[in-house]
């Protein structure tokens, strides 16, 4: 069941209807995203398009899987991943296009079934590319170079790299043609350090033949991205030639780096697309906030986090966490303006990293849950935060964050603020009730002259001193002290004052 109660086979057959009836928007939408020129993509609009009718939830991933297969037969090789994903996004955004009827965005629901569909079918495309990594888990990414008839008698190929002043072995492998006994000599050789190249290779040698093939040792500098490493071989035959044998090695190389790029996006692409398709499958409000928790652990390098909702009072509510007390979290309700990196989280509406929490946290929040460096994300839907998510590696563990991190953690905020968003109108978060003086905070603000008197009296000034200091008459300061202590519910001006700093309104 989806979260409105229609099955699922009645909304991903109301979903194909509305877009078969629609068939000519949706061509004319999809013209504008595909690419000119490309047959494929021509291709997989007529197999989406043919497929609509039989848009079941229980057939998804029967139509996925023919629709691999009916690729092979239509290209004669398996979809480029990447390339076919690509697509695929811009086909669903193309969708929901067309089911918005002109509206800003698509019925929930409907936008629900569509996310579904997609998420599985770029899981499934993804998780079926050709991207072999074995090879290069195994440091076996250089066998296919003993197949160029200027290699093919060497014994072994290494190379060779400085790190922090001492060298190492980066890669070696043995000629797969004739020498498998030394396949168990891997982890003795990637073992060997040096304090020079000719020492290293040297070692290697020793190892492999003996002392006495030492003076057979070639040794090849070449750069590759701005590092010097170094072609190590045994000669054999007085045929080999540096020069012939770089080049085939560094096209090598560039392969290697061509498929951990994509090992890595696809990694990456695959933990949102998990996200997403958690989130998606949420029966109510309370069981998103846990997947949400457990989501920027599980997929992020994160070791626990807490979700706050956040209400237009400006106000933060703590609703569930992972490895964390979540009772205690629920026992927070808390200003933003106290916690200075929510705060500014919220609003540049970015992920916001603090190396020390004692510098953006208040000190009670940082001794009960023992923070040290942090991250606060915030949850968007439409540009609006919604949410917050803080995260961080354990109790005082001090952590540095990449680029890369933050930038998957704010799609991740995206993707799970709009779901939030929607969930919280339907049934929002049981919230206790504020205090009586913080109520009247939120519903009366106080005027920029009442806080400055409110700083004035946490001094000690008596009201002959805030008279003069403002330059307004004492019957002025009677006036504003009056409006002060009935604003915040406080039964006399010391009650107004210790309210107030508790509330971060003044320091």
């Amino acid at each position: 069941m989806m979260n409105n109660g229609i099955p699922l086979t009645d909304l991903f057959q109301k979903c194909g209807r509305k877009l078969a009836e629609k068939e000519k928007l949706l061509i004319l939408l999809w013209e504008e995203q595909a690419p000119a020129g490309k047959p494929e993509s021509q291709w997989l609009l007529d197999f989406f398009l043919k497929s609509l009718p039989m848009l079941q939830e229980a057939k998804i991933d029967s139509m996925i899987q023919n629709f691999y297969y009916q690729w092979i037969l239509q290209f004669l090789s398996p979809p480029d991943p990447f390339l076919c994903a690509g697509w695929l996004d811009s086909l669903e955004q193309v969708c929901l296009a067309v089911l918005s009827d002109g509206q800003q965005k698509a019925d929930f629901s409907e936008w629900q079934c569509i996310r579904s569909l997609f998420s599985r079918w770029k899981n499934f495309i993804l998780e079926n590319g050709h991207w072999d990594d074995s090879a290069n888990r195994n440091g076996g990414f250089l066998s296919p170079v003993f197949s160029w008839p200027a290699v093919q008698t060497l014994p072994w190929l290494a190379i060779l790299a400085e790190d922090s002043g001492i060298f190492r072995v980066r890669h070696w492998n043995p000629n797969p043609l004739y020498e498998k006994q030394w396949l168990s000599l891997r982890p003795m050789v990637a073992s060997l350090v040096a304090a020079s190249v000719r020492e290293l290779a040297g070692q290697i040698t020793e190892l492999l033949h003996g002392p006495a093939c030492e003076k057979n040792v070639t040794l090849c500098p070449f750069v590759w991205n701005s590092q010097i490493l170094y072609l190590c071989y045994v000669q054999t035959s007085p045929l080999h030639h540096p020069e012939t044998i770089i080049p085939i090695v560094t096209q090598q190389l560039r392969l290697k780096e061509y498929i951990e790029t994509k090992l890595h996006e696809r990694n990456e692409y695959m933990s949102i697309a998990q996200f997403n398709r958690s989130l998606i499958r949420s029966r109510d409000f309370h069981e998103l906030a846990a997947r949400i928790a457990t989501g920027f652990v599980t997929h992020l390098p994160f070791r626990r986090c807490a979700v706050f909702a956040y209400n237009s009072n400006n106000y933060g509510q703590g609703i569930t966490g992972f490895q964390v007390d979540v009772r205690q979290i629920q026992s927070i309700t808390e200003k933003v303006e106290r916690v200075p990196a929510i705060n500014k989280a919220v609003l540049t509406k970015q992920p916001y990293y603090t190396a020390k929490a004692l510098n953006e946290f208040p000190r009670q929040y940082v001794e009960q849950f023992r923070l040290l460096s942090t991250v606060v994300i915030p949850l968007l839907n439409d540009s609006q935060v919604v949410a917050t998510v803080i995260a961080d590696c354990g109790e005082n563990v001090y952590f540095q964050i990449d680029p890369n991190t933050l930038a998957k953690a704010k799609i991740f905020g995206s993707d799970a603020g709009k779901m939030f968003k929607h969930f919280l109108s339907l049934r929002r978060p049981p919230i206790p009730a504020l205090p009586p003086a913080e109520q009247a905070v939120a519903a009366h603000p106080l005027t920029a002259r009442e806080i400055e008197v409110l700083a004035l009296m946490a001094e000690g000034l008596t009201m002959k001193e805030i008279a003069h200091h403002l330059h307004i008459s004492e019957f002025t300061v009677r006036h504003h002290i009056s409006s002060i202590t009935q604003k915040l519910g406080a039964k006399n001006k010391a009650q107004a004052v210790a309210l107030a700093v508790r509330q971060g309104v003044i320091q």
